[in-house]
């Protein structure tokens, strides 16, 4: 799984780790 955190420092490995901090890069993943 790709993720875009890396504005906020913290690269997710996975969505299930996927911060609320972070709901914004989870609408890019979901798009």
């Amino acid at each position: 799984i790709i993720s875009l955190d890396n504005d906020v420092g913290h690269p997710s490995s996975s969505i299930l780790t996927i911060k609320p901090q972070s709901l914004q890069n989870l609408t890019i993943l979901v798009i």
